[in-house]
């Protein structure tokens, strides 16, 4: 599992994340970014997410969490 963290904003975070795994023995490639909005004490007030599943072994894109 490879993670980047977003460029974060006042009480506002993102991560994105590539899992690179087997499914029965398949190859599959799980990719999914997450979006969270903190309350002023610090605890996740709202969280979504969304994510894509692929057939295959991808890997990131050039230049992906640099």
């Amino acid at each position: 599992m490879r993670v980047i963290y977003l460029p974060a904003t006042a009480g506002r975070a993102g991560v994105e994340f590539w899992v690179r795994m087997l499914n029965s023995g398949a190859e599959v490639t799980l990719i999914g970014i997450l979006f969270l909005r903190f309350a002023e004490d610090g605890r996740c007030e709202e969280l979504r997410e969304t994510w894509l599943f692929e057939a295959g072994d991808h890997a990131p894109h050039e230049g992906w969490g640099t």
